[in-house]
This record gives C-alpha cells, sequence and structure tokens, in this order.
C-alpha cells in the first residue's frame, strides 16, 4: 500500500496499492478515482 502526501500541507494527496497473482497470462488493471469526505457534527 502507497500514500501521497503533500509536503506542503502535510495531506493526503492520493494512495494505490499492488495485489500480485498467480496464474495469469493477461494483466488485469483496476483504476477507480473518487473523493470521499466525512464530517462529524459532533466535532465541528
Amino acid at each position: 500500500f502507497f500514500v501521497l502526501e503533500d509536503e506542503t500541507n502535510g495531506e493526503l494527496a492520493g494512495c494505490c496499492a499492488i495485489e500480485g497473482q498467480v496464474g495469469c497470462e493477461v494483466p488485469f488493471y483496476n483504476y477507480r478515482l473518487g473523493t470521499l469526505a466525512h464530517s462529524s457534527v459532533q466535532l465541528d
């Protein structure tokens, strides 16, 4: 698992992972782009 950090402000800029597989003759690629935001009313 890899994480990309914005060094100017310390925020998470992105992440990715590598998953190994045995016995597969054709490479498989899977991409997902998205934004996920969580907030708490109690902490605001």
